[in-house]
């Protein structure tokens, strides 16, 4: 299994996420989104991949919007002020 963590752009806040790879030839892809309170590094958008990707599965995990900031720094990243 390849990994590479990624960024996606978005208007606002990037999502930041990993993009998994077999090792072989590729299948079919899964993407793979979280609960609340949760992220792409913890439950099944972490032990999900690597089942996946042995099946032949390209697997995109990401966070969604706001998942890894606090309410301060989400609202400080809304305005575009630095955070102190």
């Amino acid at each position: 299994m390849r990994t590479e963590l990624i960024s996606i752009a978005t208007d606002t806040i990037p999502l930041d996420g990993a993009f998994y790879l077999p090792d072989g030839e590729i299948s079919g892809a899964v993407m793979l989104f979280h609960g609340n309170t949760m992220n792409f590094y913890v439950g099944a958008p972490r032990f999900l991949p690597p089942v996946l990707t042995e099946l032949g599965f390209a697997c995109l995990a990401f966070n969604r919007r706001g998942m890894t900031f606090s309410a301060s720094e989400i609202a400080v990243l809304r305005r575009g002020l630095p955070s102190s």
